[in-house]
């Protein structure tokens, strides 16, 4: 009975979900059956008593869960994905956070920008995220490279459209940043899963607003 539930929670990721739904499986005996069910539950509530959630900007606190939300403000309620160290789940690594959206830029010869896709508090949290790659084969995608711990190389979110942080704007005379990166990494300098760096909020962002980050100061003499 203990293989079948291990089995189980792997296929269904279930150790991420609120509830439980097993479908009906004729091979197990009935006793073996409640016994399944009762683990995974004890389980699902498990997560669920660990999850701890902000007050200010209402993610999901900590590593283990992920911080994505929904367009409502709600957290997500999955645990981060065991692929890598980057807090998102599985599903937010294939979408994205739904709180952040890109959109084309009205002047197309600027491409694609980040908006709030609701309203966001200050100390939102964010991660630019991709691959780990040495600088000096990451020339073709410099002006998207973002630093990473020492002796990392660099974040390459080139390629991977729901890393929404790539499409951040960089501030023009009359604007500011409204973002800014932290020391905090998620990853080893050897890594060869993804990896990310956090990046928060400054101030409150209004629906539809841009997210803009600071690119440096050779930017515009470039």
């Amino acid at each position: 009975a203990q293989a079948t539930i291990r089995t189980w929670r792997r296929r269904s990721g279930l150790s991420s979900r609120s509830h439980v739904v097993i479908e009906p499986d004729t091979r197990l005996d009935p006793g073996v059956r409640l016994q399944i069910e009762s683990s995974l539950s004890m389980e699902v509530q498990r997560n669920k008593s660990k999850r701890r959630v902000s007050k200010v900007t209402g993610q999901n606190l900590g590593k283990s869960h992920c911080w994505a939300t929904k367009k409502d403000g709600k957290p997500c309620m999955r645990c981060r994905d065991p692929q890598s160290e980057v807090p998102y789940c599985r599903v937010h690594m294939k979408v994205g956070d739904p709180s952040l959206k890109v959109v084309q830029h009205p002047n197309k010869a600027f491409g694609k920008i980040l908006v709030a896709a609701r309203d966001l508090p200050r100390g939102y949290r964010m991660v630019y995220w991709g691959r780990r790659i040495a600088w000096h084969k990451c020339k073709a995608h410099k002006d998207w490279a973002m630093s990473y711990v020492k002796n990392g190389g660099v974040i390459d979110p080139c390629g991977i459209p729901q890393s929404k942080l790539q499409y951040m704007s960089c501030p023009g005379p009359s604007e500011r940043s409204n973002t800014k990166a932290t020391s905090q990494c998620f990853g080893t300098p050897h890594d060869t899963r993804l990896v990310g760096r956090e990046f928060v909020l400054m101030e409150g962002v209004c629906k539809n607003h841009q997210l803009i980050q600071w690119y440096g100061k050779d930017w515009f003499a470039a």
